[in-house]
């Protein structure tokens, strides 16, 4: 959406857009900021245990893509499956770790280190 940042003092393209009303010179404005400056952070209602069992069960729940990209982390846990999956050799070897920022991934990756 392109529209003008009020903190920028330009027009800017973004998909964030934070928008509030403000009263400037006694009236009523709408304020927007482009998502430089602002980045929404997205809330998670889970109980503590919920966080638990996905650190614990990381390797259960990995899906073998994310997007597009290929799983390193799926490929490393389930060497057999991905063969089944993924006929090309190249392609398996080409695999990123794309789980990186989920609970676990550390406990995992002590378990299946990169090799």
């Amino acid at each position: 959406m392109i529209d003008f940042c009020h903190l920028c003092q330009a027009t800017k393209d973004h998909n964030n857009w934070k928008a509030y009303f403000d009263i400037i010179d006694g009236k009523r404005q709408l304020i927007q900021i482009c998502g430089e400056h602002y980045n929404p952070i997205p809330y998670e209602f889970t109980t503590a245990e919920i966080k638990e069992d996905r650190k614990k069960y990381f390797k259960d729940i990995i899906q073998p893509y994310r997007g597009n990209e290929l799983s390193r982390e799926f490929v490393d846990a389930y060497p057999k499956q991905a063969q089944k999956m993924i006929k090309d050799p190249e392609r398996l070897k080409k695999a990123r770790d794309v789980w990186k920022d989920q609970p676990g991934y550390n406990n995992f990756r002590t378990i299946h280190p990169l090799t």
